[in-house]
């Protein structure tokens, strides 16, 4: 990874790159779209989202044709939370790629796959099974019932299944798709620690907090194993091991479980990352649910003001946070 000072090098050398190619008119087109694109990535490793945005939409504007970008451009709209103008993005790549490619090429999957997040995202996600479900259609017929995508696709469908509320069918889904990673990949990867997180939270959907625990454990053990107790993953795992103490009435296992999280996502990202702002909500949600409402209040407004220097004033999180923090106010004066 890139050091504080490596980016700003690295952006210094992209900025001059960028007006050069900008000078030279048509002939510098392409390599300014490349530029701007790379530049965003950078954007992205500072936590500066709409500033990536903005460079991923100068990349478009050079090189309108270029699925590719108009990709990463709805992907950057998605993480700011403008749903659907990354609907709009994924689309238009998606035509571009039909157009060259056929309809069957698995760049139209991977797009399939994008526009089915953004609308399961939006709450529709009746929707984001069709275009899961084209996804899987094109991934099956390209690499057969064992290709790794085809385990995607399934449990993109799975998560959708559960936000309809039909845990069987997602628990269906999720055991295909671990059957595939077991297949694929074998017992330790991480790809099958993603299944059992995913089983898991079916599990904890059907009303079953200690098979969800089990399943959440395996993920942790695996992550642990792969990647070290100092890895994003592993935050995630503790997340959901804590959620699931929380459910089981232990809410102070569940702020161990959480404040593990954070001590992870603080050595992997710096204090300024929306993970951070994710870890510091769950503890606060904790302590409100214990009653401390004074540490519940310093939570909440640790992740409020990461959310806000992230994603501006509107973004979801921070409305919620705000609400959070208001009806707080309230019962600390009642």
């Amino acid at each position: 990874m890139l050091k504080e000072g490596g980016l700003d090098g690295a952006e210094e050398l992209l900025k001059g790159s960028l007006d050069k190619n900008l000078q030279a008119a048509d002939e510098g087109k392409e390599a300014a779209a490349e530029n701007a694109f790379d530049l965003a990535g950078v954007m992205e490793l500072r936590f500066d989202y709409r500033g990536a945005r903005d460079c991923y939409e100068q990349a478009t504007r050079l090189e309108p044709q270029s699925s590719a970008y108009l990709n990463k451009l709805g992907v950057s709209w998605a993480s700011i939370g403008d749903l659907k103008m990354a609907i709009g993005c994924y689309t238009r790549a998606l035509e571009i790629d039909i157009a060259a490619h056929g309809a069957g090429h698995q760049n139209a999957a991977a797009y399939y796959n994008n526009i089915g997040a953004a609308w399961d995202s939006l709450g529709d996600s009746k929707k984001a099974i069709e275009y899961f479900t084209k996804a899987l259609e094109i991934d099956i017929a390209a690499g057969g019932n064992k290709n790794p995508n085809v385990a995607i696709r399934y449990n993109n469908m799975g998560l959708s299944w559960n936000a309809l509320g039909d845990p069987k069918k997602a628990l269906d889904c999720f055991t295909k798709a671990i059957d595939i990673d077991l297949a694929v990949h074998g017992a330790g990867h991480p790809d099958v620690a993603a299944d059992y997180n995913n089983i898991g939270g079916t599990w904890e959907a059907l009303g079953d907090p200690k098979k969800a625990m089990d399943c959440y454990v395996k993920a942790l053990d695996i992550d642990l194993a792969a990647y070290g107790v100092r890895h994003p993953k592993a935050a995630l795992r503790y997340n959901n091991i804590g959620f699931t103490w929380n459910a089981l009435g232990d809410s102070k296992k569940a702020i161990d479980c959480f404040a593990k999280a954070l001590d992870v996502d603080l050595a992997a990202y710096g204090a300024r990352h929306p993970d951070v702002a994710i870890d510091c909500n769950n503890i606060g949600a904790a302590w409100h649910s214990l009653g401390d409402l004074k540490k519940a209040a310093d939570y909440y407004a640790k992740a409020l003001d990461i959310f806000e220097k992230v994603y501006g004033p509107g973004h979801s999180h921070v409305v919620n946070l705000r609400a959070k923090l208001e009806k707080l106010a309230k019962e600390q004066g009642s």
